[in-house]
């Protein structure tokens, strides 16, 4: 039983890092006039003034779910870590309930340039939720020694780097003006962002079945 969860829990992970990146992408090419990839950030796309609104705020509210999964089953995977894998699991869970959920219930609304209520709350939990997979890297390479997974180690240093410069584009982003100046690439940094953080939680859904396949056949 415990071997099947763990295996459906890497599965949930995969279409919860492939079905987030797709559906903004499917939602805002067909069914978003006028969105542009480069400089509007996904939140754009769940907006009350949004007519994809709706099927965006699902999607998003899907794919937390699925990431609280795949966190149970990581935490199952290597329960005999201890305390760096329940905070592993913690960091995905919290990016599943703030970035992924809370964008689903709290849209991020404007009016005018001005966040309303709703959007200062959307992006407050979404900070949180980025954050927590921010600091993911960091954790896990304790999590899987460097001499077993020398490539993973070196990958988890990659990945938290990437994800500091990308996120402080996206951020740099919010003081410029929509221009041919790459640096207003808001859509473009976030994108770049995510999917270089769903490649490294594949990467472990993928390492963290193997492990436990083996451990069980040494048994």
């Amino acid at each position: 039983m415990k071997n099947k969860f763990i295996l459906i829990a890497s599965i949930a992970c995969f279409i919860a890092c492939i079905g987030d990146m797709l559906s903004s992408f499917i939602l805002g090419t067909y069914y978003y006039s006028g969105y542009n990839y480069l400089w509007q950030p996904i939140s754009v796309l769940g907006a009350s003034v949004s007519p994809v609104s709706e099927l965006m705020s699902t999607c998003w509210i899907v794919a937390g779910i699925l990431f609280i999964i795949f966190a149970i089953g990581l935490r199952m995977a290597f329960s005999t870590v201890g305390k760096s894998i329940k905070l592993a699991a913690w960091l995905i869970i919290i990016y599943g309930l703030g970035e992924e959920i809370g964008s689903g219930v709290f849209p991020g609304n404007h009016i005018g340039n001005q966040l309303t209520t709703i959007g200062i709350v959307h992006n407050i939990v979404g900070g949180f939720g980025i954050t927590a997979l921010l600091i993911l890297p960091l954790v896990f390479q304790k999590i899987i020694p460097k001499f077993q997974y020398p490539k993973m180690f070196k990958f988890s240093w990659f990945v938290m780097i990437f994800g500091l410069i990308t996120i402080l584009l996206f951020t740099a982003s919010k003081l410029v003006e929509p221009s041919n100046n790459i640096i207003s690439y808001r859509g473009l940094w976030q994108r770049l962002f995510l999917l270089n953080y769903y490649i490294y939680l594949m990467v472990i859904s993928s390492i963290m079945v193997s492990s436990y396949s083996k451990h069980i056949s040494e048994k």
